[in-house]
Formats: structure tokens, sequence, C-alpha cells
């Protein structure tokens, strides 16, 4: 994928140390816009400057309802998506359809459905191998109805150095009031609610926003030139990356409000929009919006260093969201850039982030990315996401044995014993192994000694044969029979976690998490046509009966 054009203008931002508001202001990617005979608003686009049409646009009342996109540069769009409006939650609002074949038919659709009773997105998705129109797989993924960030507790050690880009914007950030004076507009097309600046200051939070996007467009500008010089075959994400935020900067702009009160912030620092169906439902702001912890800062108008630094991270972070990105769905580029790039301290942790958030992958289902991921997930404490995102690979690629392996790495943290148990499991299963599955039951191993892990090996042993049931088997029933049987033990298990202890309580917590996601998995299996199968009540069943209905995914 050639980006000459982008990296000209990359080097230009690297050479002059020129900063955000000026990259936006350099750069436009609109090649037409035009009104069509039937009302519609139809833009065209040119994401990597070579002056022919990659991605079209088009509006309804100044709402985007679909697009059509050559995400590859190949000359032929390979992406359609269609938006609609929320009916009931057996009425996708948003529908993918993609290609990955020269010939142009569809091979695979997407189609996202919201449940708000339940707060869940739900995603299915078919994947077509023939010209019969016969799906070879089709799966159920299902996701927090709006992306959160989970609330970080600050440490008394956190490293400040975020706050040194502030030294490197010698100008003054510049807000003015919009026509309709409700937001405080910013040079980069950030429209700021006063509730932000009534809480973290007039000055405070202007500069701050300034300095993130400066910082972190720097970041993926370096991540895509070194990409395009060391692996220019490979796909650069970090490239896409920094022009869709331009461009949606430039375009309609992204609001920021401080002031939510009927959202649920429990442990959740800002939630944020990844679809033009999301909104507010208390203010009607729609997408593209972040919409952060109305509790924060601590003392209003006086945020520590320590919060500074955070809403820093928070801010790109919940952009990337903006960009469609969904936790577990997608690759992780909203926690992965938000440590490469505003973090960014000279450790594993920011290398591993750093090398995800390069981009330098066909999808969330490459193995490259899903061992990168895994690395990512042990040294940033992610482990417990790094786990439910393989799950996607293994809901696409059941048979294959890569997928089992690397959950139970992924799944052998510092805090999980599932995947320890897994890998006993697998290596009593499989032989020979092959010396990447080697390696993957190493690290499931890390941590077998951990008398926490001998405690609840008997738990942990029944949740991992239900996760191979369910995922590598495909039998349902087998897995719900195993938990059903041990339906009197897990009730005690979180009976336990608000009393429990240390690592007693985290251990409790990650057998909890993963029995959830299974249940919750199985439950929506099928959905929606085919989702109301025995196994489906079941599921449901046993949820309701563990208490877990209405515990967040």
């Amino acid at each position: 994928m050639k980006i000459t054009s982008i990296l000209i203008v990359i080097n230009i931002l690297l050479s002059s140390n020129i900063n955000a508001k000026e990259l936006a202001q350099k750069k436009s990617y609109i090649l037409t816009s035009k009104i069509l005979k039937n009302g519609l608003k139809k833009v065209e686009i040119d994401f990597n400057q070579d002056k022919i049409v990659d991605r079209i646009e088009t509006y309804k009342n100044d709402k985007l309802i679909s697009v059509e996109s050559d995400s590859t540069y190949a000359g032929k769009n390979d992406e359609w998506i269609t938006y609609s409006k929320y009916v009931s939650p057996k009425i996708p609002t948003k529908i993918v359809k993609q290609t990955s074949k020269k010939n142009g038919k569809t091979d695979r659709i997407q189609e996202f459905y919201q449940d708000p009773q339940n707060d869940f997105l739900i995603i299915t998705t078919k994947v077509y191998t023939n010209n019969n129109r016969n799906f070879s797989n089709r799966w159920t993924t299902v996701t927090k109805l709006t992306e959160q960030k989970e609330q970080v507790t600050c440490e008394d050690n956190l490293d400040t150095n975020g706050l040194e880009i502030l030294k490197l914007v010698n100008e003054v950030t510049t807000i003015h009031k919009s026509l309709d004076q409700q937001y405080y507009i910013t040079d980069m097309g950030h429209k700021i609610h006063p509730s932000c600046l009534e809480r973290w200051g007039t000055d405070n939070f202007p500069a701050l926003l300034n300095s993130t996007m400066s910082k972190g467009f720097l970041c993926l500008s370096k991540l895509a030139d070194q990409n395009e010089k060391n692996s220019p075959e490979l796909p650069n994400g970090a490239a896409r990356n920094v022009v869709a935020l331009n461009h949606i900067l430039q375009t309609s702009g992204v609001t920021i409000i401080c002031n939510e009160s009927s959202y649920n912030w429990t442990k959740v620092s800002a939630h944020a929009s990844t679809s033009p169906n999301d909104i507010v439902k208390e203010s009607g702001i729609e997408h593209p919006f972040i919409s952060i912890n109305q509790s924060y800062p601590k003392l209003s108008l006086k945020p520590t260093p320590e919060e500074n630094s955070k809403i820093m991270g928070t801010l790109f972070h919940e952009q990337l969201h903006n960009l469609g990105f969904l936790h577990g769905e997608d690759i992780e580029y909203a926690y992965t850039c938000e440590t490469c790039c505003i973090d960014n301290n000279e450790d594993i942790k920011t290398q591993d982030a750093c090398k995800i958030c390069s981009g330098q992958y066909t999808g969330a289902t490459d193995k490259n990315y899903i061992t990168d991921l895994i690395a990512w997930g042990n040294s940033s404490d992610q482990s417990q996401k790094s786990a439910k995102s393989i799950i996607k690979f293994q809901k696409e690629f059941p048979q294959d044995r890569f997928g089992l392996f690397a959950y139970a790495a992924a799944a052998g943290s510092i805090n999980s014993p599932v995947g320890f148990e897994m890998g006993k499991i697998l290596k009593q299963t499989f032989s020979p192994l092959t010396s990447q599955e080697e390696k993957f039951i190493k690290e499931s191993e890390k941590y077998s000694e951990k008398a926490s892990f001998k405690k609840t090996s008997e738990y942990s042993k029944v949740v991992a044969e239900s996760h191979i049931a369910f995922y590598y088997q495909q039998d349902a029933n087998k897995a719900l029979d195993l938990l059903e049987t041990n339906l009197k033990e897990f009730k005690n298990i979180l009976a336990l976690i608000k009393i429990a202890q240390h690592d007693d309580s985290y251990i409790y917590s990650n057998i909890k998490i993963k029995v959830h996601e299974l249940l919750v998995d199985i439950w929506m299996q099928g959905y929606p046509a085919n989702s109301d199968k025995p196994e489906n009540r079941r599921a449901q069943t046993l949820l309701n009966n563990l208490g877990l209905l209405k515990v967040a995914i």
C-alpha cells in the first residue's frame, strides 16, 4: 500500500515541529461534495492523496447513512457500510459488507444490533466461501453499547512525562464560542462543552487537548513513517489512523462533554461514540462525541499533574473509538496508542503497545497480531482484554489449534488460573506440539505455583473445559452441562469475591468474568433469528441463577 503523499506531510511534520492544528489546516481530503437530485449529499474523499476517490460518504439531513471505501487503495471498493436509526434490538443499525476477492462479490457480512435493556452491542458475522451464497461460518460477538475506558487509580509514583508536550506548544491555544453559544470551538475542530472548562479550567483544558493531539499526531506519523521504511508491503494502520483522525476533525469535529449525569460511571473514566447511531440521550449529542466522567478532576479547577496526564491519555484513547474501533472486535488501537503516544515511557509495556499501535496487520485475526497482543496483555496487565480478543479468532477459525493455545497463554496471567488449567488439558490432548504451541504453554505456566491458583484449580479447570467445549468443539450443551453441574461451587466463588482479600479477590473476579463472557456468547449465539434454542435459554437461566444477567461485559 503506497502512501507516498501522506509521508511527505509526515516528514514536514517531523522536521518542522509542526503542531496538530497546523497539520489539520494543511491537509484536505475531500475531492468533491455535491447535493444529489434526491436531496442526499455525496462526498468523495481521497485519503492517500493520489487524486483518486477511495471513500464515498452519503449524508441525509447532514447525518451519515452510508460509506463505500477502497481500504487498500487498490482502485476498487471492498467495503460498504450502511447506517440506520435504532428501531428494536432485532433490527440492525449498521451493516458492513466486505470482499476479499477481486471479483467484487461480498464474502463477509456483519450486522450490528443495539440492545439498550442489557447495554449490549451485538455483532453477527457471516463468512461465505462459495458462489452459492452459503456461509461457511457464522458467529456472534457481544460488547458494550458504548465503548468505555476503565477508571485507573493514579499511583503515587505515576510518571508524568506526558506533560512534557506542553513545553513544545509555544502558541496560546485559542477557543471561540459557537454560533449557538453552546460550545467552545478549538482550532483543531473540537467542540468543548462549558462543563469541561468549569471542571478543568478555561485555559488548562484546551491546552491539554491541543497538546494531546499534537503529541498523538506526531507519534502516529512517526510510526507510519517507520512502517513505510521498514515494511512497505504490510498494512499501515498508523498512517490510516492519522489521516482518519484528521479527516473527522476537519469535517464533523468531535464534541467533548463533562456533565453527563445519567450514565453509570462506576469504574469508568470516559466513554465515546463509534458510529452515527450513537447519542447521549439526556442531551441529544450525536456522534462523534467523548463524554468524560463528571466527577473528574476530584477538585474542580484544581487538577493534579497526575489527573492532567491521565486526561490526555483518555482524550486520545476515546478519539480512536470515534473512528469506529471496538474493544475485542478490532485491533486494540485505543489502549495501545494511548500508552505508546501519550504515556510514552521507555519500558517494555510501551514497546509492546507501539508495535500494535503501528498497525501492520491484516486484521484482528492476524496471527502476528494475536502473538503481539499476548505480549502486550502481559506487560500491560491487560491480559483479560487480550484473552477476550483471541476469542474472536476462535469463533472465525474454531478448528485451528492456534486459537486454543493462544488463549491459554493470554488467560494464564498472574490473576488468571484458567490459562494454566487449559494448558494442562492441551498438553494431554495434543501431541506432538509445535514450537509455538510449546511457547504458549510455557507462557500459561508462569504463575502455576501461586497458592491461589492451587486453591481454585478445581473451578478453573471447569471453566477451561467449558471454553474448549464451546469454542473449539462447538458443543454449547457440553459447556452448559459442565457449568450447571458446578453451579453451587461457582455461586460460592462469586459470593467470596466481596470478602476475599488480595490475590484471591482478583482470581475469583477473573473466573467470574470468564464464566460471564462464555455464557453471554452461548446466550446470544445465532442472534437474532436463531437465538431462542434450548441452549440459548439454558445460558440465560444460568446467568440469572449466578446473578450475572445485568453484569457489565
